[in-house]
Order: C-alpha cells, then structure tokens, then sequence
C-alpha cells in the first residue's frame, strides 16, 4: 500500500508498482491536471473516489473518471447515529455583491476582499460571535492573508485570544497555534483556503463565514469542520 500526496505523486508515481486498486480521496478535484494526469497512466487499474462533496464548480461531471456513484449517509442520518453533531444555523443581512464579478465560476477573490474586509462587518461578525458562541472555540474563514490578519486583530482588541494561519505560515507555527487552539489558550483561529478541506479537530465549536462563496461543495466543506463529535459539544 503507498499513501501519498497528490503533489508528490505527480512527480514519483513511475517508481513504484503498477497499482491494481487506487483510492483517491477529496475526488472531485479529479479534473485538474495533476490528478487527470496520474489516473490516465494506470487505465486498468480500479478507482475508487471518495468525497462529501461530488460537485465541482465549473460543472464538470465525474462520470469521465467513474462508471457509478454509490451515495453514502446523509448528514441528517449521520447526525441522528452520532457520527456529526447537531447544529445551528445563524444567517447574516445579505451583503451586496452585486458588483463582484465572478471567474471560474466563484467571486473574485480581489474584489470580495474589498466588500468583507471592513471593521464594521468584522465587528458584526465579533457581536455574533459574543452572542451565540461566546467563548467557544471557532475556525473563520477568510477571502485574503490581510483580511486574516484585520479580523484576528479586531477580535484580540475585544479581549478574545485569536491568532492567523495561512499556506505561507511556518509549519512549526502553525502547529503550534492549532495546539493552543486545541487546548483552549487560543478562541479563535483565522485562515485563508486552509481548513477548508481535511482539517479534523474535533474540538471546533463554530465555522463563521467570511468569506462568500458561489460553491456549494466550498461551502459545505467549510461548515463540516465544526460537524466533528466531541466531548461537551452539544451542538455547532
């Protein structure tokens, strides 16, 4: 059995054994090239895809990797057995995106960032968090490393322990914010196109949306992160 990265993979696939079974996770990304490329090379092999969310943006079916679609639980059963934890939803005014484009079928990211990034939004977002997860351990998702970094810094000056990660941060780094995210020394912990896919800490209490999205598989992702069971965790 060889467990590996798509990114190493790509590059070192021709060392090893010509695979009978290959098990890609996250497999609506399978239209992209580098995941195309590695399963054209193994055309008798048997693929099997897993993902929660089989949909991808620019509309791309999966049927031209995968014969059969075989649907799992769904969230309300997952749920019920104990496998999610129960949730409350709390939707925000709308906010007017009406002049932000979209580009391969979601917001560009350059000009969402100048609608969201703004200390009466994140404020809004701050009273929120006081008045229905206060104290609770949080994951927010932002659209820009400087919308990160305004938002943990509203959040620190209103007395609420909160730190930014990002793909650039230091690895060491970032472990160390995760754990004292885990332990509770930090509340709330921001990141940009991080967590938004096999992220699992249990731990996490809420998911606050700051960043808009046209992408349902995007969304639901997002809000999963706070879907683990944990001890003490009567509802996200």
């Amino acid at each position: 059995v060889q467990i590996a990265s798509i990114q190493t993979l790509v590059r070192r696939y021709h060392r090893y054994r010509v695979p009978s079974m290959i098990v890609w996770d996250e497999c609506h990304h399978i239209a992209a090239n580098s995941w195309s490329h590695i399963f054209k090379q193994f055309p008798n092999a048997f693929h099997i895809g897993l993902t929660a969310t089989p949909q991808r943006l620019d509309g791309a079916g999966l049927n031209k990797w995968f014969r059969s679609m075989v649907i799992g639980p769904t969230v309300p059963w997952l749920i019920k057995n104990g496998y999610l934890a129960p949730y409350k939803l709390y939707a925000p005014g709308n906010l007017d995106l009406t002049k932000v484009h979209t580009r391969m079928g979601d917001y560009v990211g350059s000009e969402l960032t100048s609608i969201v990034d703004k200390p009466s939004i994140t404020g809004d977002a701050i009273k929120h968090y006081k008045k229905y997860a206060d104290g609770k351990r949080a994951v927010v998702f932002c659209v820009s490393v400087a919308h990160s970094k305004h938002v943990v810094q509203q959040f620190i000056e209103a007395g609420i322990p909160a730190t930014h990660v990002d793909g650039e941060t230091d690895t060491q780094e970032r472990d160390e914010a995760i754990r004292r995210f885990r332990n509770g020394e930090i509340r709330v912990l921001s990141n940009v196109e991080l967590f938004g896919e096999g992220f699992d800490v249990p731990c996490i209490e809420a998911a606050i949306l700051l960043r808009p999205t046209q992408s349902l598989g995007l969304y639901l992702q997002q809000v999963g992160r706070s879907l683990r069971p944990s001890p003490g965790k009567e509802h996200a």
